[in-house]
């Protein structure tokens, strides 16, 4: 094999595996909106449904009440990987993957259900600057993450 052959090899063998990569990267990408509403439409709308007060800010109990008492469907005190899809997707209409991949993210001990005792450590998961209140951009920074790159930790 001649040095021009062996490097129209390399060079081919590279170019699929470039193809390969992008390939599993876009596979990777769980957005999909069935309204066709963009990531931010919708994290928009999940911020108007947290930040009750119109503070530009979501409190704890806002979390709560947004997340735990919406989101359980059977009044069980617990919200179940099932209901928090269900929810997420009858509210957002993302692709029930999102939902099931931020449900994961947001539940902190190795029980299947979201509850209130676990709030604080949800919440620390998206409370970039510590201040325990989650600003717009902390919530858009993650949920952005999170749609792009499908990652299992913000």
């Amino acid at each position: 094999m001649t040095y021009q052959e062996r490097t129209q090899t390399v060079t081919m063998k590279g170019i699929c595996i470039l193809l390969l990569c992008f390939g599993m990267a876009a596979a990777r990408n769980c957005y999909g909106n069935h309204n066709g509403l963009t990531e931010t439409d919708v994290i928009l709308l999940v911020m108007n449904d947290l930040d009750k007060d119109e503070s530009q800010q979501v409190t704890e109990t806002e979390f709560i009440h947004e997340f735990i008492t919406n989101y359980d469907q059977d009044r069980n005190g617990r919200v179940e990987e099932h209901e928090f899809i269900h929810e997420w997707h009858s509210r957002y209409h993302d692709d029930k993957e999102f939902p099931r991949l931020l449900f994961h993210v947001l539940r902190v001990t190795s029980n299947q259900y979201l509850v209130i005792e676990n709030v604080p450590a949800m919440m620390a998961k998206f409370d970039i600057n510590g201040d325990q209140r989650l600003s717009y951009g902390e919530v858009h920074e993650i949920l952005m993450k999170l749609y792009r790159t499908c990652i299992q930790e913000p």
